[in-house]
């Protein structure tokens, strides 16, 4: 620690100490008070640490000091997001002291208060302000802007375009525009030269006028982001722009004129080549990762190592060319193949925003695809281009649209860097293998690596460890605002680290263990997760799988660059391709099939279900009011939750034109709530299920505002074989219209109907699976097993649901034996039971109508028939919620009821 360090503010030393490992913070004796000092002032639990005793300083143990550097950043994070939220509650009461329309300064808070990360406060202000005479417009525009902040595009747009541009391209132009852009470009193009020509409430920060710059980059219009970056530039430099924002400036006009589709010349005698670059149009998601350049390094390994082959083009990457052709190591190099390339640079995520010349060879690899400006483009190439993919991995399902599908299959087949890309591609029907990972193969342009006897000392590469060793980090804004040749001679310089200068690496990142692993240097590879699936096959193999690997890379791509050299055609050169991949492809699908029978629960099922009958409480109803059926009901719940089953019990009630049979799973229930429930409705019929001795193991998955008695319904067929259907309602629901309605919902041949979930982030049930099998940390075996069964079971994609109001087909889940089959998804992976219940259905469902369980997070609930209150913000809780005062209604009267049949004094709600 220097004696500048020493002068820092506690939170600045915290920052240091989290990032580089507290350990090498208190190495000797003078530095024992500052390290007591530092964790106590961040509020971070040290015991004895950092005093002396007479056998000197008790120092941290590493895993002491490795709970210290994450509490540290835990912290650190917690600070962050107080400072940012208490900053932007004043915006508003600036703004109007200010003498500021009062509707833009409520705009201007929630906008701040989106920016701070604290969307459910951004919500709850919106909503507040909907539900308040005389701010219901602007409370719909602000709860517009912060549907765009959860993705909800479509829904955002619904409600902007329910007031016209004039009103809202006034208050939240950027955010209306965002949203126009997506659906209607042309009109959203018309509204932003209007905002361009001055007749609207300006954008007054260059961050605003950059992103619409970006948006008329990403739609093809040159002129609007001409002047929409001359606006950033007119009021760059205020006070809270980003300090990147003179770099993002340049940026965006270094893109104009590239859209323009005049081709680059190629010699008719030579091959076009694409070498793989990581930067596009959005500055905020172009790489900053040196790890990306290591992996082009590697690829143009396969190009040079034909040592025949010659180059033209680009000045700088023909030098670069010729300069590792040389490098060649002797074993590697090839010759029988003669060819004249002419290179150039392919943006990986941004191909499409530039020219290519024609016929454009490249290998494609590494990960695909990130967003431009928030839009998840499909995996696509420009239209010159001809990829050989190998090395993919796919991180985003929802880029497999119908589209991007059809191109994989025409340009496959797909080699994937690692397995989870390989079942997913398999289920949606496009031809796939194993390659694994490009940079195995990178040892291709250095010499044999130095032996160990030549090598010292350790290096860290972005990991948080107390081990000693120079520490380096490989994601660097540099790596950003570098021309690629910089980027690649950084790279270089890396590697040759690893090739002969360091006898020992510790990383987590996967560009830095397999390339140092190539260039033999010993690696000690911690992953922050180790179930993520993007190490499925990279992570703990042996020796002979990872010369598996770099063999079976370095042998396809010779055999398909000899191809492509010899002047071969397009056709050809596939047909070559799938001849090559066929045996691998065959092997993956094997792999793919071969799924075991899941074992059963751990728990004895029948005697579970035997154990809770037996404790069955039964209270028949003591008054008739309706004729007809009785409706078969569930809600399941714990103690916490008594008052809130008599709100939904009491809106059900309000709401049936059928008497009611409600059937509750619960727990931490006593005779006396029984009795008490069934004294305030004499009109319905009880079962009491007590569940309180049922486990199902760690649920990774579980939300934090949601208990285990949640779980409890997945037990419904087996607990009620004499039900053939029930109706599934949670407690945080509230029945607006007859549910006698949605129980006779027709479903045809499916289990289970309930409406699509209106949540981005959980719509895709494959992206939920592979988010799931991410939790389970340091379980790698469940969580590849769990991708497999899943991508095995389902063809790609299916739509999830939300399970807080569902119709549940007893029978056919009996006939599916869905409790042997699915309920070890709880104990085994740590599903909870929406995740489980989509994996059993996997879209095939009877899709009710979003009405049924409108979700006022995500939507307007005007016309709901029952409103659901899904996420952390509940109507009975203190921050407001859209349907609160609808809510307090019902429970006013209720608890009254029950107040006075106590004999209490009802409490205020």
């Amino acid at each position: 620690m220097s004696t500048e360090n020493r002068r820092k503010s506690p939170r600045e030393l915290a920052k240091s100490a989290a990032r580089f490992g507290l350990d090498t913070f208190v190495p000797q004796r003078p530095f024992a008070y500052a390290y007591a000092a530092l964790l106590d002032a961040m509020g971070v639990e040290r015991g004895p640490l950092g005093r002396y005793r007479s056998t000197g300083l008790i120092r941290p143990s590493r895993e002491e000091a490795r709970r210290h550097a994450d509490a540290l950043h835990a912290r650190l994070r917690q600070i962050d997001t107080l400072e940012k939220a208490l900053g932007s509650r004043a915006i508003a009461v600036d703004a109007i002291a200010r003498g500021e329309n009062v509707a833009a300064a409520f705009v201007q808070s929630v906008r701040a208060i989106l920016k701070s990360g604290d969307r459910n406060l951004a919500r709850s202000v919106a909503q507040s302000l909907h539900a308040t005479q005389g701010f219901d417009q602007v409370g719909d525009i602000t709860r517009a802007m912060v549907l765009m902040a959860d993705g909800v595009a479509d829904e955002a747009w619904r409600v902007f375009r329910r007031y016209g541009s004039a009103y809202v391209m006034d208050l939240a132009p950027v955010e209306y525009l965002a949203a126009g852009f997506l659906f209607e470009p042309a009109a959203a193009a018309a509204d932003l030269r209007v905002l361009l020509d001055g007749g609207r409430r300006d954008v007054t920060d260059a961050s605003g006028w950059l992103e619409l710059a970006g948006l008329a980059v990403i739609s093809r219009d040159e002129e609007l982001a001409l002047r929409a970056i001359g606006r950033a530039e007119e009021v760059a430099g205020a006070p809270g722009d980003r300090e990147t924002i003179p770099a993002e400036i340049e940026w965006a006009k270094s893109w104009l004129g590239r859209m323009e589709r005049t081709l680059d010349h190629v010699e008719e005698s030579t091959i076009s080549f694409g070498i793989v670059d990581y930067k596009q149009p959005d500055f905020g998601k172009s790489s900053k990762n040196l790890g990306d350049y290591i992996q082009t390094v590697a690829a143009m390994g396969h190009l040079v190592r034909h040592q025949e082959f010659e180059f033209a083009g680009d000045e700088g990457l023909v030098e670069l060319a010729e300069e590792l052709q040389s490098r060649v190591k002797e074993e590697r190099r090839l010759t029988g193949a003669k060819a004249k390339f002419t290179l150039s640079l392919v943006q990986r995520d941004g191909s499409e925003f530039h020219a290519t010349p024609e016929k454009t060879w490249m290998l494609a690899f590494g990960w695909y695809k990130h967003p431009t400006f928030g839009v998840v483009r499909p995996l696509q190439f420009a239209e010159h281009i001809r990829p050989i993919l190998v090395s993919v991995h796919i991180n985003v399902p929802g880029m497999l649209t119908p589209e991007s599908i059809a191109y994989l299959k025409k340009y496959g087949p797909v080699g994937c860097r690692d397995w989870n890309t390989v079942h997913l591609l398999l289920a949606a029907g496009v031809p796939a293998f194993f390659s694994g990972c490009i940079t195995t193969t990178v040892d291709t342009v250095f010499p044999p690596p130095a032996p160990q006897s030549a090598r010292s000392g350790t290096l860290v590469v972005d990991t948080r460890v107390p081990d000693r060793g120079d520490r380096f980090e490989q994601q660097f804004l540099d790596v950003r605002l570098r021309p690629f040749l910089a980027n690649m001679r950084n790279a270089l310089e890396v590697l040759e680290w690893y090739r002969g200068k360091y006898a020992r690496v510790i990383t987590s990142r996967l560009h830095s263990y397999l390339p140092a692993r190539s260039l033999g240097a010993t690696v000690d590879f911690r992953p922050r997760n180790p179930a993520d699936p993007r190490f499925d096959g990279l992570a703990g193999i042996t020796d002979e799988q990872f010369d598996g690997i770099r063999n079976g890379i370095s042998s396809k791509i010779e055999q398909i660059m000899r191809t492509i050299a010899s002047g071969a055609s397009e056709d050809e050169v596939y047909a070559t391709w799938r001849e090559l991949c066929a045996d691998d492809v065959a092997a993956a699908r094997r792999r793919h099939e071969a799924v075991p029978p899941i074992p059963a629960p751990t728990f004895d099922l029948a005697e579970t279900c035997r154990v809770i009958r037996a404790a069955q409480v039964d209270i028949p109803r003591t008054r008739d009011e309706q004729d007809g059926a009785e409706v078969d009901i569930e809600l399941s719940l714990d103690g916490n939750l008594k008052d809130q089953l008599l709100v939904a019990i009491q809106s059900l009630v309000d709401s049936s034109s059928r008497p009611l049979h409600l059937w509750i799973l619960s727990r931490d229930h006593t005779d006396e709530d029984f009795r008490r429930v069934a004294q305030l409705f004499p009109q319905v019929s009880f079962t009491w299920l007590p569940c309180d001795g049922v486990s199902y193991g760690v649920i990774h998955g579980m939300i934090k505002h949601i208990t285990v008695a949640t779980m409890d319904r997945l037990l419904l067929p087996d607990l009620l074989p004499e039900l053939k259907r029930i109706v599934h309602f949670d407690i945080d629901a509230l029945c607006r219209s007859d549910i006698s309605a949605l129980a006779d919902t027709p479903m045809g041949e499916n289990a289970i109907a309930a409406r699509l979930s209106p949540q981005p982030d959980a719509r895709s049930g494959f992206a939920t699976i592979i988010s799931a099998a991410q939790r389970l940390k340091q379980q790698e075996r469940e969580a590849r097993e769990l991708i497999l069964r899943s991508h095995n079971m389902h063809a790609f994609d299916f739509d999830s649901f939300n399970a807080g109001i569902m119709v549940l087909d007893l029978e056919r889940m009996r006939a599916d034996d869905f409790c042997r089959r699915f309920i070890p998804y709880a104990e085994r992976f740590g599903l909870h039971d929406q995740e489980i219940l989509n994996q059993y259905a996997g879209g095939r469902i009877a899709k009710l109508d979003k009405g049924w369980n409108a979700i006022p997070r995500f939507e307007s609930i005007e016309e709901a028939k029952v409103i659901h209150w899904a996420g952390a913000y509940k109507p009975w809780g203190q921050a407001y919620v859209a349907g609160r005062e609808l809510y307090r209604d019902v429970a006013d009267r209720v608890l009254a009821r029950r107040d006075a049949l106590e004999g209490q004094t009802p409490s205020p709600s």
